[in-house]
């Protein structure tokens, strides 16, 4: 791999955006010392470097004295993209990974299988929740009663169920946006099929009316 000096890159930079070594340099050192660094007679400190690279609107952090022409591109690379992603999208891909572990997990393979599953955890918040309610008045007596260690293990199990209730809950969010994600898929299909065969009709049309003038210029040649 060829070894990149980045005095070089400093200097390829600067004269690309078109800045003099006096520009680039106000502030920061001389100008005769950036020639240097630019020459590769002088090693600049981490600060000076990280304030040039700054000065250049270039990114700095990863950089030590000597990297690769390849490493460099790739990190630049890797930096606009990082700069192009938004938050929404960082959200997005959290989320589709959530439903891809879901799905892995489940085995589920079908809309109707995943409905039916969204159902069984539907009855099952239900049924959690009849139970907490018990629970919470369970508990009330224990402490009218002054009846702590009963009372310490009904809260207990009021945790565990409010944690079943957070992952049902969580599963049923989950089957929802993975069905919604499969209706959109779906129409997308359907429009892509509609555009194949509106495409289809198109040049059937257009070959019915480039053969029909055809057969009247052939027609008119042999009436003349």
């Amino acid at each position: 791999m060829a070894v990149y000096v980045v005095g070089d890159f400093l200097r390829e930079t600067r004269l690309r955006k078109g800045y003099t070594q006096e520009e680039v340099s106000y502030g920061i050192c001389t100008t005769a010392s950036l020639s240097r660094i630019e020459n590769g007679a002088q090693k600049p400190g981490r600060l000076i470097l990280e304030k040039l690279f700054e000065r250049l609107g270039t990114e700095n952090n990863l950089f030590n004295s000597f990297v690769s022409r390849e490493e460099m591109e790739l990190y630049s690379a890797i930096q606009s993209l990082i700069r192009d992603i938004t938050d929404e999208d960082v959200t997005k891909l959290d989320r589709y990974i959530a439903q891809a572990d879901f799905l892995a997990k489940t085995g589920i393979e079908t809309v109707e299988v995943l409905a039916g599953y969204k159902v069984e955890k539907e009855k099952q918040v239900e049924a959690l929740t009849q139970q907490r309610t018990g629970l919470k008045n369970e508990l009330k007596r224990h402490i009218r009663k002054e009846d702590f260690q009963s009372a310490e293990a009904t809260r207990a199990r009021i945790a565990e169920l409010t944690t079943e209730l957070k992952t049902c809950r969580k599963d049923i969010v989950l089957c929802a946006d993975i069905a919604d994600r499969s209706e959109q898929v779906r129409k997308n299909l359907e429009q892509i099929e509609q555009q194949k065969i509106e495409r289809k009709e198109r040049t059937e049309n257009e070959l019915l009316v480039r053969r029909s003038s055809r057969a009247g210029r052939e027609d008119d040649a042999q009436r003349r």
